[in-house]
């Protein structure tokens, strides 16, 4: 089962932190030394979703290089992991059990994601910012100016990579743009991930879209029932709603 095979990787991430620690897999590990495992379990996840070389990854995962170099986030992802330790494990117990250890990183997986996405609502309030004059678009020389000028350094990938995960919008020769929504559910945005997941930006149509199925409860229904349902179910009109109501109609 996938939750076997998650629990494995969990397991072994945590024996390779012990390893580098140089800490015993039997018996107890003192409480000041906990951060250091956690953190070097973490930064693999991190470092596993990002086009790094060996020699590099090393480097961070060994302190040789700071990790705030790649993930300038790093320090409030520190913090992340503490306070779910002392949720899960208090260090004032002393020591910890390799246990204990493979159960917060459980405990981390289990929660990060939703934590993260605080990041990624950021991200994406800073992207429409830049907003041009078609919604949801973004100028790319507005994209890239504001990863040299502004200081977010998120805005950076080229536009090959953005063109190959549909986020380029080139419909307007001469003008390309940026899709916001596109951009922000991206692979870029992953900050973490593993052989067999990845903690992406939460799409909130995916709530929306779960609301409307069990309002509706049925395998088809007919445009009036559909609207009524989304009427019922969503926090507030979205601002294309006229025109969706239209086309919903039209169908």
């Amino acid at each position: 089962a996938l939750e076997d095979l998650v629990h494995r990787d969990t397991m072994g991430r945590a024996a390779a932190a012990f390893r580098a620690q140089k800490l015993p897999l039997v018996g107890r590990v003192q409480a000041d030394k906990v951060a250091a495992v956690l953190e070097h379990v973490m930064m693999s996840y991190m470092l596993d979703s990002a086009a790094v070389t060996a020699e590099k990854r090393q480097k961070y995962l060994s302190g040789a290089a700071p990790m705030e170099e790649y993930y300038p986030g790093w320090t409030d992802t520190k913090k992340f992991l503490r306070d779910v330790q002392e949720v899960v494990a208090p260090a004032r117990r002393g020591s910890l059990s390799f246990e204990d250890l493979t159960r917060i990183i459980e405990e981390v997986n289990e929660h990060y994601g939703r934590w993260q996405d605080g990041e990624c609502q950021a991200l994406k309030q800073d992207l429409l910012k830049l907003e041009g004059p078609c919604p949801g678009r973004v100028e790319l020389r507005s994209f890239y100016s504001s990863a040299v000028n502004d200081g977010m350094w998120q805005f950076s990938e080229s536009m090959t990579y953005l063109r190959s995960m549909d986020t380029l919008d080139e419909s307007e020769p001469g003008h390309p743009s940026v899709i916001a929504a596109n951009y922000i559910l991206g692979p870029s945005n992953c900050i973490t991930s593993s052989k067999y997941y990845a903690q992406c930006c939460v799409d909130p149509c995916d709530g929306m879209m779960s609301k409307l199925e069990k309002a509706l409860a049925a395998p088809a229904a007919t445009p009036a029932a559909v609207e009524a349902a989304v009427e019922a179910t969503l926090p507030q009109p979205v601002t294309s709603w006229d025109v969706l109501r239209l086309r919903l109609k039209e169908s």
